[in-house]
């Protein structure tokens, strides 16, 4: 987590703002919270707005200032993104992720009498590894699952090859 922080005027205080960062499969899908609390009780959101770094324009609006809630996601996204405002905080749902989903996003937040609210997140789409190789302590492959037989006790030392993907992985065996 990347923490900002901002002097304002006065002695001793600060405004931060911290960067959460997801990760997520490709093909899964992911929350991006976004908070949607205003800062006056009798208050509401009006507009939430939804960008993603490299965008110029929005990849997706929730509008409710008519009275009347209204849903808008950029082709990009299409039907892969819904917003839920029922949870808190709330979140943009994202479906069939692919690598390019990954990046910087912000949530900013309109409410009708509050201050503008806004989230940033960082998005990691992991792309897995297309073939794992596991070699045994000859450097010989190991085809099929099967190892050994070896003696109980004996030590076993394997070495694991990810080919392709682009994400780091950590195996354990318990062996």
């Amino acid at each position: 987590t990347l923490e900002l922080s901002q002097k304002s005027n006065l002695p001793n205080s600060f405004v931060t703002a911290s960067i959460e960062s997801l990760h997520a499969p490709t093909g899964g899908g992911v929350e991006l919270p976004c908070d949607v609390t205003p800062a006056l009780p009798d208050d509401r959101m009006g507009l939430v707005i939804w960008y993603k770094q490299g965008h110029e324009s929005p990849i997706y609006t929730l509008d409710t200032r008519e009275g009347v809630t209204s849903h808008w996601a950029d082709a990009t996204l299409g039907v892969r993104a819904t917003f839920r405002s029922d949870t808190r905080p709330a979140v943009l749902v994202l479906t069939k992720l692919r690598p390019e989903d990954s990046g910087q996003y912000r949530c900013r937040v309109d409410f009708i009498k509050s201050p503008t609210k806004n989230t940033r997140l960082n998005l990691t789409v992991l792309i897995p590894p297309e073939r794992l190789i596991v070699l045994n302590h000859e450097g010989n492959e190991i085809r099929g699952g099967v190892l050994g037989p070896y003696d109980e006790g004996t030590e076993v030392n394997l070495t694991c090859i990810a080919v392709g993907g682009k994400d780091i992985y950590i195996f354990d065996f318990n062996l």
